[in-house]
């Protein structure tokens, strides 16, 4: 009898702990959630029962909504404006509590190592100003929270993930993605609001791993044939486990999707070096997908990303890179809300495929935020600078006036010339040429072995050298006057 009252209530407590509401990862203490919006909240409980959620912040208002057969629940719940911290309270007739919840901005943050490098950098390989961020990483604590999704190759959608939301400290900042808390930083720094960053990369990663399959193939369908298509989707297939179609959208995006956000980062390309003739098509339309998974049906989130990097690539002499930043830069014209950051000035050696600047890529990103999404005026040249005009003039240089650039462009005639470029004549061979800045354009002279220049490019190598910026830093990308086809 005795052995059967146990075993009773073994069974009775088994099924409380089944019954109680269950919230998927990405629903932790030290949240932030993005304020001022009808925040999407989710969970699972038993088949059928009610589930209630109150937030500490109204504490008149609370939300009722009933689980269907399979458990599952979904609910929006009314952020208020920027401030913390509070609480919101979950229950089917069983309380859950999530603490320490912050109101802010909440920013999705994925791509490839150079997104991973965590702050503390990876071995061998450092960060510049780490170890300032790491030692005053406790004065963020309420301002800056981190969540980093496991990493999950899988050929299955999957609704939940491993992480959990962590506060910026001494132990958790060494490890979050330095390019995302840097962000953050200036973020945080500029509007006097909590940002949350939401991380989810992995280091060599495709671009068709990070949506779905049929999402690749629409995109490509106008520049490959099908044959080519399945080819392509093959060898990624083939490559492992961050490769593979749509396997890290299924185990690393797909559990927070909605999860509601300002805006994306980006930061990928480097595995994706070959498709200069479709990255654009394929980035275009992974960002078309995560606004819908996002509940955007206006192409209003920004999406923020950054040019690849000088790297050898095998080859530094190699045009490789420089075509394939072309139609980096290209995807942010056929994208709404998009613009991106440029690496040129950025790697000092070509060896070094993490660079160590994290901090500059990650002020352009902001400033991008903090301008077109935010709206400030920031005084300073937002964006990267690009060729307006393009001209050879009486003397056979070329004249070339660049947007971005009002304040000027460095380094100055009076300092140094600039490197980076080179002209070719019509037989399409190039030479370096001297450039410099002057009367607010840069010219590039004709030389002995280009006596009748018909070409003009910068930085259009795998690692070039190049040395142009305006006056705040953001560097000038590749950019070429000719159509050539692989020259």
């Amino acid at each position: 009898m005795r052995k059967t009252a146990i075993t009773l209530a073994i069974l009775l407590s088994s099924i409380a702990m089944t019954a109680k509401v269950r919230m998927p990862a990405v629903f932790s203490d030290h949240m932030i959630l993005q304020q001022e919006s009808s925040a999407n909240i989710w969970g699972w409980a038993d088949a059928g029962k009610t589930v209630t959620i109150k937030a500490s912040w109204d504490k008149n208002a609370k939300v009722s909504v009933k689980t269907g057969a399979d458990g599952k629940w979904a609910a929006k719940l009314a952020t208020p404006s920027f401030g913390g911290p509070y609480s919101i309270e979950i229950s089917d007739g069983e309380k859950l509590t999530i603490n320490d919840v912050m109101i802010g901005e909440v920013w999705v943050c994925s791509g490839q190592s150079n997104m991973e490098m965590p702050v503390k950098g990876f071995g061998s390989q450092y960060i510049e100003g780490s170890r300032d961020a790491i030692l005053r990483a406790g004065s963020y604590r309420d301002r800056i929270r981190m969540f980093t999704v496991g990493r999950n190759s899988t050929t299955e959608l999957q609704d939940d993930c491993k992480g959990a939301w962590q506060q910026a400290s001494l132990t958790s900042t060494p490890d979050a993605s330095a390019i995302a808390y840097f962000f953050a930083e200036y973020v945080t720094d500029a509007l006097n609001m909590p940002v949350g960053i939401l991380i989810t990369d992995w280091g060599g990663s495709s671009i068709e791993a990070w949506m779905p399959e049929s999402v690749t193939r629409e995109a490509l369908s106008s520049v490959k044939s099908k044959e080519q298509i399945d080819q392509q989707i093959a060898n990624r297939n083939k490559a492992g486990a961050q490769h593979g179609a749509a396997l890290l959208y299924n185990g690393m995006l797909y559990p927070v999707r909605g999860y509601n956000a300002k805006g994306f980062l980006w930061y990928q390309g480097c595995t994706n070096l070959g498709n200069s003739d479709c990255y654009d098509l394929m980035q275009a339309a992974m960002v078309r997908q995560w606004r819908s998974d996002w509940g955007d049906t206006e192409n209003a989130m920004p999406f923020y990303y950054v040019l690849i990097a000088p790297y050898n690539y095998g080859k530094p002499e190699s045009h490789q890179r420089g075509f394939f930043v072309e139609n980096q830069r290209h995807a942010a014209k056929i994208t709404p809300n998009s613009d991106c950051a440029a690496t040129e000035t950025l790697s000092d050696t070509g060896d070094i495929i993490h660079p160590a600047k994290k901090r500059d890529v990650s002020a352009q990103l902001a400033m991008l935020a903090l301008n077109r999404t935010y709206g400030l005026k920031t005084g300073m040249d937002v964006g990267c600078p690009e060729p307006l005009e393009i001209k050879l003039n009486g003397d056979g240089n070329f004249e070339i006036t660049f947007s971005n650039a009002k304040m000027g462009l460095e380094p100055i005639k009076s300092i140094a010339d600039i490197t980076g470029f080179e002209i070719a004549g019509e037989d399409k061979v190039f030479y370096p040429a001297r450039a410099y800045f002057q009367g607010g354009k840069v010219t590039v002279e004709k030389n002995e072995h280009v006596p009748s220049p018909a070409a003009v490019r910068y930085s259009f190598r795998n690692f070039p050298g190049g040395n142009l910026t305006n006056l705040f830093g953001t560097p000038v990308p590749p950019f070429r006057s000719d159509s050539w086809s692989q020259y």
